[in-house]
Order: C-alpha cells, then sequence, then structure tokens
C-alpha cells in the first residue's frame, strides 16, 4: 500500500491501533516518505484529540 488514496482512509483506524501490525508497518512506511500524508496524520491526530474530548463531554465554560 503506497497509494495515498489508499492510505488516507486508514489514518484514524492507526491512530485508534485498529490495523494489524502489517498494514500499520505499511501506512508507517508510507507517511515516512510523504509530506502530504503526514500533514494528513497531523491532522487526523487533531481529529482523535477533538473526538476523545467530545466523548468525555467536556467543552467550554459557557456563561450568560
Amino acid at each position: 500500500m503506497t497509494r495515498c488514496s489508499e492510505l488516507r482512509p486508514k489514518l484514524l483506524d492507526l491512530r485508534y491501533g485498529l490495523l494489524d501490525a502489517a498494514e500499520a508497518g505499511a501506512v508507517r512506511a508510507h507517511l515516512a516518505g510523504c509530506k502530504t500524508c503526514s500533514a494528513a496524520w497531523a491532522e487526523a491526530g487533531r481529529q482523535q484529540k477533538l473526538i476523545a474530548r467530545a466523548a468525555r463531554g467536556v467543552g467550554p465554560v459557557v456563561t450568560f
């Protein structure tokens, strides 16, 4: 797996540990050499943090 279009849907799966070792290794190898996918990997990390924050019900304090 080296094509970006095949890799990107798997980024969150990799973040959450859902890929088997071989597939995770292939994704990581691609990320090491692709700046575009590395940027998408960083964005997936930001999304992961937002999802985790939403799941905890933590949000900004709103006062009126």
